[in-house]
């Protein structure tokens, strides 16, 4: 792993370990909380980029601010995480059965 991108990953765990300090309940998520949430659901690094592509825009207009910043309910997270990893299964399904 390069120096950028074990930096990335440091600062992404600092903000996963902060936001679970947060006084929250378990219906919402922060977006580095979400993020730890994706990379723990997916098979591999090759998934994270696409995954993310089919969050960002649903995600972005579900996102509510608090006093501590932002926030997604974890039921709508949930649902569209779900919605996309069955997309990339279909996609990969599809590809297997074309080769």
């Amino acid at each position: 792993m390069d120096q950028s991108r074990r930096s990335s990953t440091d600062i992404l765990c600092r903000l996963v370990h902060l936001s679970e300090q947060l006084d929250l309940d378990d219906e919402r998520l922060t977006p580095a909380m979400m993020y730890s949430a994706i990379r723990h659901e997916l098979p591999g690094d090759e998934f994270l980029r696409p995954v993310l592509e089919a969050l960002k825009v649903p995600l972005a207009m579900m996102a509510q601010c608090s006093g501590f910043g932002a926030y997604v309910e974890a039921h709508i997270f949930y649902q569209y995480l779900d919605e996309a990893l069955s997309d990339l299964n279909q996609i990969g399904a599809d590809m297997q059965q074309q080769s």
